[in-house]
């Protein structure tokens, strides 16, 4: 996986974290982790940012930047790699 712009994991309850990585390590660990059944864990070290997105009455809302995240697997329906073709 190279040239990875962003990472957008997909809750159960609707939501999705958008991860921009730092490098392609942070794609190869998420995707590991993810197929493997395993918790997902990502520092403000490993990405350039880190935002949670939820629909309200029909408005996508955000939070602000987040230093860190912790998802558990059972949580998460699915991933989306958006590469940036050079």
């Amino acid at each position: 996986m190279e040239n990875i712009k962003q990472i957008n994991i997909y809750l159960v309850d609707g939501s999705r974290y958008v991860v921009i990585p730092s490098d392609d390590n942070l794609a190869k660990y998420v995707k590991g982790n993810f197929y493997g059944g395993y918790n997902i864990g990502i520092s403000k070290n490993e990405a350039i940012s880190i935002i949670h997105e939820w629909v309200f009455n029909a408005e996508r809302q955000h939070s602000g930047r987040i230093d860190d995240i912790g998802i558990t697997a059972s949580n998460i329906i699915s991933i989306e790699f958006l590469e940036h073709r050079e």
